[in-house]
């Protein structure tokens, strides 16, 4: 087997929640065929996915309050400042509905990940037990 020359690779989506995914460096096979070596805690990975899906549900609520009393803000004036006022916050609007829907994602593929890894996990153990 011969070592590929790359170093490896840490992704670490947050401290906090001990998670991280190592990617050690590739090597080839007898075959020629590269394989890559990780390790992955599907259980730090699916608590990442809940706490992201919590944030982005508090954030949905702390938006939709901040843009209540926006709301009623803009119907004491008029004129220029208003309208200004009006398309900012459309605008933030807008941003903030590309973060809500990042935040998904997030939380989709941290999912999909944990139960990726639990199924191989399995799978891979299955293969021993007789």
């Amino acid at each position: 087997m011969r070592v590929m020359p790359t170093a490896p690779v840490h992704f670490y989506l947050n401290t906090s929640w001990g998670f991280s995914i190592l990617i050690v460096p590739v090597r080839e096979n007898q075959k020629g065929k590269i394989m890559a070596r990780f390790t992955a805690n599907s259980g730090s990975i699916s608590l990442a996915a809940g706490q992201v899906s919590t944030i982005a549900g508090q954030i949905r609520s702390d938006v939709a309050q901040m843009m209540s009393q926006l709301g009623a803000l803009e119907g004491e004036w008029q004129g220029a400042a208003s309208a200004a006022f009006s398309s900012a916050t459309t605008q933030w609007r807008g941003a903030q509905a590309q973060v809500e829907s990042a935040l998904d994602s997030i939380s989709q593929a941290l999912t999909a990940a944990s139960t990726t890894y639990e199924d191989a996990e399995a799978r891979a153990t299955s293969l021993f037990a007789g």
